[in-house]
């Protein structure tokens, strides 16, 4: 929540997006924040090879 937004004094409490499911085991608790730095890393570098991989390339008109 923001604090200033309009509509603030009207919320009981803060609550997670609807993109966001419950944990586990854990009724009421959502996981959100950073990714882990492994698996950032890897996310990444999966990215960044399927962006070169479907890279628009030059066809010689010769």
């Amino acid at each position: 929540m923001i604090p200033g937004r309009a509509g603030d004094a009207h919320r009981a409490a803060p609550r997670p997006g609807f993109d966001l499911r419950p944990l586990p085991g854990r009724p009421g608790a959502c996981g959100y924040g950073m990714l882990p730095a492994d698996l950032y890393a890897k996310l990444k570098a999966s990215i960044l090879q399927r962006q070169k991989t479907l890279a628009v390339r030059a066809t010689p008109r010769d």
